[in-house]
């Protein structure tokens, strides 16, 4: 407990000294793309930031800016903050589950070749730098994702038990979960603007190769980077969860235990940065 409220107020501190230097925010180069060495100084894990669109990556891997209609649930979310037809975006969101229903972990990065992905579905796909191990999630992940989605069904029976089992992730349920949450994000963030506490701040990681620089959404947050980017939005207000360095990819946690090669890595960490190519699934 006490170690909890210390690091919290570390961090509101470290937040306050960012704010009171300039260093939450990026001067015009940086809005580009491009490190110097003040900017590392922004980097500064689990602190307060604020990014520009431009530069963002789903947590799909795909541009904000040029590439959000690759991302099937970035389509989806954009199509409902432009209020097209609640049935047919959850038919047509269904649809695209039941596709994905089939995937391997391996085919939705594109490296067929890897045998330890293709032992898992989709659903339980774990970038290189996550520090989750691919058997633990695939373990646990089912009644977490289960327990999440349940919040944002009405039209059912909350004890109903298909929500405890695998066709939770590609059920018409879901599909009809994700319309309930965007809807309702969309309403608040339309009423009162994208202001968030900080404990439940949307995560990022930020990826750096040499001098270049680019952000990705990490875990927590992703419908609300979706809604403010389709609502026209030019910068996300976040919290630097990790960083990832190329040059420091051999040591990330599912690279140290073999999920990935290094070299598989490194085409991983490439798509992100180009932002350019879909690298997970719908779940």
């Amino acid at each position: 407990m006490i170690y909890k409220i210390l690091k919290k107020i570390i961090l509101k501190s470290l937040d306050s000294i960012k704010s009171f230097l300039n260093l939450d925010r990026f001067n015009d180069d940086e809005k580009e793309g491009k490190i110097f060495k003040l900017t590392k100084f922004k980097f500064i894990p689990y602190t307060s930031i604020i990014v520009p669109f431009k530069l963002g990556r789903s947590i799909r891997g795909l541009s904000f800016q040029n590439n959000l209609k690759k991302d099937v649930l970035g389509a989806f979310v954009n199509d409902i903050v432009l209020d097209k037809d609640k049935e047919i975006l959850i038919q047509n969101l269904f649809k695209e589950l039941k596709k994905e229903k089939s995937f391997k972990a391996s085919s939705i990065v594109d490296l067929k070749d890897n045998a330890n992905l293709a032992n898992y579905p989709a659903w339980a796909l774990v970038m290189p730098w996550e520090k989750i191990d691919i058997k633990k999630k695939f373990q646990n992940y089912r009644k977490q994702f289960a327990s999440r989605r349940l919040r944002y069904v009405t039209n059912i029976d909350k004890e109903n038990k298909n929500f405890e089992n695998e066709d939770i992730f590609y059920s018409f349920y879901h599909a009809c979960s994700q319309f309930s949450q965007t809807k309702d994000l969309l309403e608040n963030i339309k009423r009162d603007g994208l202001i968030f506490r900080r404990n439940d701040s949307p995560k990022i990681c930020i990826l750096i190769d040499d001098k270049e620089w680019r952000w990705c959404m990490s875990g927590d947050g992703n419908h609300r980077a979706y809604i403010a980017s389709a609502l026209g939005y030019k910068s996300f207000q976040c919290v630097i969860d990790t960083i990832i360095d190329k040059k420091n990819l051999s040591n990330c946690y599912n690279v140290k235990n073999g999920l990935y090669s290094t070299s598989e890595a490194t085409t991983i960490f490439d798509n992100f940065f180009s932002g350019d190519k879909c690298l997970r699934g719908i779940v």
